[in-house]
Parts: C-alpha cells; sequence; structure tokens
C-alpha cells in the first residue's frame, strides 16, 4: 500500500524531507518519539547493500499502521512516464507493480525553475523510484506525487451484458 507522509527528517543525507509517498511493505520499527513517528525505510529491501534510512515523519503511528493495514485496490498503476527522463519527449504509458514503487515526490524547484524557463509546466510532474528486480530505478512521471496515491485506491471496474 502507498501512503503520503510529511518526512521531517532523514539520517541519509540523500534523500529528500518534505512530501513523499512510500511503500508501507518497506516500513519497519514504528515508534513514537516526542510529538513524532519514527520508522525504519528499506529503499530495497532484498540488497544487503540498500541499508535502511532512518525516517522522521509528522503523522501518528496509529495513521500509519491503518494504511498499512489496507489492501491494495489493484496490483498495478499505469502512469504517463517520460522516456529516459526527457521531460521535453512525448510521455509513454507505462505499468507498475504497486508493491514494487519504492518513493514517489515531486520534481524538484531548481528543475522546476529550469523547465518553466523552457516553458514546460513542472508542477504536475513527480520522480518514482521503482524496485526493478533489486535495483532502483527512477523515472519522471507526468502525475504529482499525490496522484499516484490516490489512482492506487482507485478501483477501475467494467461492466459486461451478455
Amino acid at each position: 500500500m502507498l501512503i503520503h507522509l510529511q518526512v521531517t527528517a532523514r539520517t541519509d543525507a540523500e534523500h529528500r524531507v518534505g512530501g513523499t509517498v512510500l511503500q508501507t511493505g518497506f516500513l519497519t520499527e514504528l515508534a513514537t518519539v516526542g510529538g513524532s513517528t519514527v520508522f525504519s525505510y528499506l529503499f530495497l529491501p532484498e540488497s544487503r547493500r540498500g541499508g535502511k534510512s532512518r525516517i522522521t515523519v509528522s503523522d501518528t503511528v496509529a495513521r500509519i499502521r491503518a494504511i498499512m493495514n489496507q489492501d491494495n485496490a489493484q496490483s498495478s498503476i499505469t502512469l504517463a512516464v517520460y522516456p529516459e527522463e526527457d521531460i521535453t519527449a512525448d510521455t509513454v504509458w507505462t505499468t507498475f507493480n504497486i508493491d514494487e514503487i519504492i518513493q514517489c515526490y515531486p520534481y524538484s524547484r531548481a528543475n522546476r525553475q529550469t523547465v518553466l524557463l523552457s516553458g514546460i509546466n513542472a508542477d504536475s510532474m513527480s520522480y518514482l523510484w521503482v524496485n526493478e528486480k533489486g535495483q532502483a530505478k527512477r523515472y519522471i512521471i507526468n502525475h504529482y506525487y499525490m496522484e499516484v496515491v490516490q489512482l492506487n485506491r482507485t478501483v477501475s471496474t467494467s461492466t459486461t451484458t451478455s
């Protein structure tokens, strides 16, 4: 299940703080410390080198556990992806296994400034990290990062008549 959290601190400097969508299956060691929730996040669970990141969020343990106990509405999600992270190219609809999504967060502010000068609206763009056979692969998607959670919780149905 995917969850949107406000990350307030991380032990690893290469990862960002702020609004982030994370995979609840990779969360371990949930605890309340002061007024915050702290947990370990396994960026690549099957990699011995992946290690754990210690993350602090502003949400409660109860809310996080409640979402962790939910089932995905579907097993995959189809997103508009910029091929080879080229935001000037046409997007390609790509299907991802929800359980393999590591994290999703907004396209960085520094990048937004560059693309705004090019006339491209980057407000709806996000980075998506996916666990592909034990390796993390980054994509740029043409979706606002919180949309990924909403799409995950939406069940598409079809009806047939005979």
